[in-house]
């Protein structure tokens, strides 16, 4: 006999509730790392939007770092790699500034401002590469809106919408 249930089993994580410890405990895997102790574990979604803060700094930083070897060895564009680089270094580090501040809201806009700032640059510094950088402001609201909350989120869409007009 093949029983489907829509609902998990009694005791078994939901997708939606694996980062998000009982109250009293630490966040399981490596995401424990990045945050406090204290970081509010009795309200969830604060301890949601740093666990998608931490996530989008680091896999942001990534791809600052990737972009940045690969403007260095197939374009030739060290400029851009090192501040590409930089950036993606810097985003890096957004983390430990969570933990600090205990504060998701600044680090997630911290996040969509090196997006911002490595977009902007590598479509004013390259003629051959302005829509493909841009495209990035798009993604900035959608993190803004996870990380920081809509009114963020708004405050974005008008920087970018700025951005791709000048």
């Amino acid at each position: 006999v093949n029983v489907r249930t829509s609902a998990p089993a009694p005791g078994s994580p939901t997708p939606a509730s694996r980062d998000r410890a009982p109250s009293g405990q630490r966040p399981p895997g490596w995401l424990s790392r990045y945050l406090c102790r204290d970081l509010a574990w009795s309200e969830p979604d604060l301890r949601h939007r740093a666990a998608l803060v931490v996530r989008f700094s680091l896999v942001t930083a990534a791809i600052g770092l990737t972009f940045a070897c690969l403007y260095w060895v197939m374009l030739g564009f060290l400029s851009g790699a090192l501040v590409m680089g930089s950036a993606g270094a810097g985003l890096a580090l957004v983390p430990l500034l969570l933990r600090r501040t205990r504060s998701p809201a600044l680090a997630g806009n911290l996040v969509c401002a090196g997006i911002f700032g490595m977009a902007c640059f590598v479509s004013q510094a390259r003629d051959d590469l302005p829509v493909a950088a841009l495209m990035f402001c798009a993604i900035i609201p959608l993190v803004a809106a996870y990380a920081s909350g809509t009114r963020a989120a708004r405050i974005w869409v008008l920087l970018g919408s700025a951005a791709s007009l000048l």
